[in-house]
C-alpha cells in the first residue's frame, strides 16, 4: 500500500529500529537514531514519486512491517 507516515510511522519504526547499523550501509538514507528524525524522513519521502515508496503489511496481522521503493517508473513502457 502507499506510503502514509502519520499511519505507518509508528509500526515501521518498531519493525526497523532494531536493524544493526550494517543494514543501512548501501542505503543513501538511515540509520535513523530517533523517531522524529525517521518521521521527517518519511515525510519527505511520501512526497516523491521517484523513488515511489510502499509500506510493506503484514497480511494477516495489518501491521507495517518494511518498506519498498521503485525508482523511473516508466508507464509507457507497461506490458
Amino acid at each position: 500500500m502507499p506510503l502514509d507516515p502519520e499511519r505507518h510511522a509508528g509500526e515501521l519504526w518498531r519493525a526497523l529500529e532494531g536493524l544493526p547499523p550494517s543494514h543501512w550501509t548501501y542505503l543513501p538514507y538511515g540509520p535513523f537514531h530517533a523517531i522524529h528524525e525517521f518521521e521527517r524522513w518519511l515525510a519527505g519521502v511520501s512526497a516523491t514519486s521517484d523513488p515511489l515508496f510502499f509500506t510493506l503489511v503484514e497480511r494477516g496481522a495489518g501491521v507495517a512491517a518494511g518498506l519498498a521503493s521503485y525508482l523511473r517508473i516508466q508507464r509507457d513502457s507497461a506490458c
